[in-house]
């Protein structure tokens, strides 16, 4: 049995009866159970299902059997937003914070800086404070491990380590175009990530024959231009289906859809005009005046099927809901279709300077240089990527007494009031919750490193501006499923790295990555016969509904899942795919992690991004901030990336400073 607790899960296996749960060692299953099938009903355990009446919903009281086990090392009790992260985040919104218990520990500590979140923001809020002043920064995460949704899934299966990303993946290599262009971020350089990268190549069983991206996101977003093998996979009753292999070298040849509907997807992918109604100035704040689905068909000119195509990539990509929901300015920033105009390159020419990469964790590896620049004993070993990425933390040093910024984990926030006036006040009251207790501490400005769904709960004296901006920002949920597979056979006689589904139960893509060398010897293999992680990332848009009503029904869904549901849909989809081109679930998966969480994107409906008429946009009135208050998440840019958490963390620190 697992020496875990929260991995351990007596009963037997959806794949083999006589195996009970168990951690990933030496390739010994790990979470393929049907001990799970046989508890209550989620309605049951959790109450009556969410509507959007009743937002709130589940309540508290979610257990380990709906997170599921979390894999091996430092990240194996943090797999996306665990029961006791959901459980205690639900009492933030039912009001258990107000007022403050009684019984509240004052720890006498008063910092100059508190920022509530260990994600990218949080992390370069401390940074920032770190290097440009000399005051005290205390980050409270409420998960045991920071790096909000940079955090990594680690496996180990038939004596081979492997790394996932649990949610923020990929970045752009540092080549000269994306240094011209702005899309590196200045940290980093400053924190000292690598310039230059290796790759694990393909070698003469698959050179020529499957091309395998590297990374996640990319071919995900660009599936037509990055370079995997994607084959689509349509299926009507998803118990069987057609295959359209190379569809962007064919033409969708094979495709089951109309010869017109194939000629308008190959235009629609590859437009690069810009239309003929855009101004020629203040373009993008008329596009921020539209959603992406009116742009692709009422200013284009293309059918709803369009829409269609591109409304997963979206949901998936950056904004958690269907192309009626966000404003085509947000697709503009991704470079969806009929955007590459935009930005003064012909045809796909921009995308085709792009390189994306990868950490074998994903930006999991980006956070942990933060926490290695600003408390360099946290991480084990010297300041090469591979140290830093597979280093083991020494958690006694995060929250460590002397630190010019501290950490503290597993401490949720949920309190956050001005001492007086906000326009005052010399300083706030902070509490945060941690192994049951609420203890509160003092601090002279705080950046609100976390999401608008909980800052407005937290913050007890938030202006009614910021209040009512925060109606504006509605955010949707995320699954990443992790499958670690023996051998990737399989797919080597498909013909493909990469595969898009139509009509399936859920999700629409999954693909191999081509694996980072790293200089330690833990680099992955890129061969057939060995074992490899197949990421799906999967969304819950709602077309025809509106943003509020679609994040309410996503994590209905999300949820209402099981661990056990989760991993008898992967069993049965990848069956489904698979099982012709010699997959055996029984066989060949070794194990399933479920990250899940529940407002992984902010969606940016039209009106969100641009000033207008003299009344200031959500996304600006937000940024402001208030009293001795500033807010910095990826949201409050429209733009969830790492690097643009880490831009608004920094941007709110600034704002934190200049008020001491």
């Amino acid at each position: 049995m697992s020496k875990r607790g929260n991995n351990k899960f007596p009963g037997k296996s959806l794949l083999n009866g006589n195996i009970t749960r168990r951690d990933f060692t030496g390739g010994v299953l790990l979470g393929t159970g049907a001990s799970l099938l046989g508890m209550a009903a989620p309605s049951a355990v959790w109450g009556a299902a969410s509507t959007p009446s009743r937002p709130n919903w589940p309540p508290r009281g979610m257990g380990p059997e709906w997170t599921g086990p979390g894999g091996l090392g430092d990240y194996a009790t943090s797999n996306g937003n665990t029961h006791q992260v959901v459980n205690s985040a639900h009492g933030i919104a039912q009001g258990l914070y107000k007022p403050l218990p009684k019984d509240a520990v004052d720890t006498g500590e008063v910092y100059d800086v508190i920022a509530i979140g260990g994600g990218f923001a949080g992390l370069s809020a401390g940074y920032t404070t770190m290097n440009e002043s000399k005051h005290s920064c205390l980050i409270l995460d409420n998960h045991p491990i920071f790096g909000g949704e940079g955090k990594m899934n680690i496996l180990e299966v038939d004596g081979q380590r492997l790394y996932a990303p649990q949610g923020s993946n990929d970045f752009l290599l540092p080549n000269e175009f994306s240094r011209q262009v702005g899309l590196l971020h200045p940290y980093w350089d400053k924190l000292g990530l690598p310039n230059t990268f290796d790759f694990v190549s393909t070698g003469p069983r698959l050179e020529g024959k499957i091309k395998v991206a590297r990374d996640n996101f990319g071919p995900q977003i660009h599936q037509m231009t990055e370079a995997s093998q994607a084959h689509y996979y349509f299926s009507e009753d998803r118990k069987s289906g057609q295959w359209a292999r190379n569809p962007w070298e064919n033409s969708f040849r094979d495709a089951p859809i109309p010869a017109a509907q194939k000629a308008e997807l190959m235009r629609f992918a590859y437009e690069s005009a810009i239309p003929a109604q855009a101004p020629g100035e203040g373009w993008d704040a008329w596009l921020d005046t539209m959603s992406y689905k009116d742009y692709i068909e009422k200013v284009m000119g293309y059918s709803p099927q369009m829409t269609d195509y591109v409304s997963p990539v979206g949901a998936l990509g950056a904004f958690a809901f269907s192309a009626d929901a966000f404003s085509a300015y947000g697709a503009y920033h991704f470079v969806y279709p009929g955007m590459v105009g935009y930005y003064g390159l012909p045809g796909r020419e921009l995308l085709e300077k792009v390189e994306f990469g990868t950490f074998p964790g994903g930006n999991a590896g980006i956070a942990r240089y933060f926490v290695k620049a600003m408390l360099p004993a946290a991480i084990s070993g010297g300041y090469n990527y591979s140290d830093i990425h597979n280093g083991t933390i020494n958690f006694a040093e995060l929250d460590k007494p002397g630190n010019q910024v501290r950490m503290r984990l597993s401490a949720t926030g949920v309190y956050v009031k001005h001492d007086g006036d906000p326009d005052t006040a010399e300083t706030l009251t902070v509490a945060y919750e941690k192994g049951g207790t609420v203890y509160t501490v003092k601090a002279r400005s705080v950046v609100m490193c976390g999401g608008g769904w909980v800052n407005k709960y937290i913050c007890q004296d938030l202006s009614p501006e910021i209040l009512g901006a925060y109606e504006h920002f509605n955010h949707g949920p995320m699954l990443t499923v992790n499958i670690a597979v023996r051998n990737w056979r399989f797919m080597e006689k498909l013909g493909a790295s990469a595969v898009r589904w139509f009509n399936g139960e859920m999700g629409f893509w999954v693909n191999i990555r081509q694996p980072m060398k790293m200089a330690d010897g833990s680099t992955a293999p890129l061969d057939p016969d060995k074992p490899v992680i197949l990421s799906t990332y999967i969304a819950f848009p709602s077309p025809g509904y509106d943003a509020k009503t679609q994040g309410v029904m996503g994590r209905t869904r999300l949820f209402s899942m099981s661990y056990a549901d989760i991993e008898s849909w992967v069993v049965r989809h990848y069956t489904q795919l698979f099982a012709d081109y010699g997959f055996d679930a029984q066989r060949d998966i070794a194990g399933i992690i479920a990250n899940r969480w529940g407002h992984a994107y902010v969606c940016p409906g039209p009106g969100f991004y641009f000033d207008r008429n003299g009344v200031r946009s959500p996304m600006n009135t937000v940024q402001a901030g208030y009293g001795r208050v500033s807010f910095g998440h990826s949201e409050t840019s429209g733009r969830q990336m790492w690097s643009e958490g880490v831009e608004q963390g920094r941007r709110a620190a600034m704002q934190a400073l200049a008020r001491l």
